[in-house]
């Protein structure tokens, strides 16, 4: 049989799944999971084949490495999918995926490939919306800087007005006041 076929590779790479789940809504650590570690980690086994990882890893790899000349994604997708092994290894929390070709250097890039692929995809759920939530936040910062610097000025044009010496906070801008005073301290 092994004469018939010719020689095969397989590449594998092995994944590890965090045995603690990101809190998002719950602030309570010391809350007890709503599902078991066996069951998360089959799902995340599963997720190594979801359409969208898959057609991701593909559109990164070079030309003929996966996908035939004249083959849809879809149809691409639809055959890694079937030829792609993922398992969990014993009971650690680890999955590998492999994948068995005839060319170990076309095995190699596309077990890669899904490994990023699916790693990224699983980074970016873990931290969902968190860009839009810094740039909510970052933009809150600058408003308020902003306020906060109209008030300072506001508030070192009165006292210039008044006569009073004022307080520099960041910007070490001194009043004429504030000059006099610190230069009689320095004599």
């Amino acid at each position: 049989v092994a004469w018939r076929a010719g020689t095969t590779y397989t590449a594998t790479s092995y994944v590890y799944v965090s045995p603690t789940f990101p809190s998002t809504l719950s602030s309570d650590e010391n809350k007890e999971q709503d599902r078991p570690y066996e069951e998360y980690i089959a799902d995340e086994a599963q997720t190594v084949t979801r359409y969208d990882i898959l057609a991701a890893a593909l559109q990164k790899l070079a030309p003929g490495t996966w996908q035939e000349p004249d083959e849809s994604i879809g149809a691409a997708v639809n055959r890694l999918q079937h030829a792609l092994d993922v398992d969990r290894i014993g009971s650690t929390f680890q999955i590998s995926i492999a994948l068995t070709m005839d060319d170990p250097q076309k095995a190699a890039s596309v077990v890669n490939a899904v490994t990023d692929a699916f790693v990224a995809k699983a980074h970016s759920e873990e931290f969902y919306g968190r860009d839009q939530r810094l740039a909510t936040l970052r933009d809150e910062r600058s408003k308020l800087q902003t306020q906060l610097d109209e008030k300072l000025a506001e508030q070192a044009k009165l006292m210039d007005e008044l006569g009073v010496a004022q307080v520099s906070v960041a910007d070490n801008t001194d009043n004429s006041y504030d000059a006099n005073v610190k230069h009689l301290n320095d004599l």
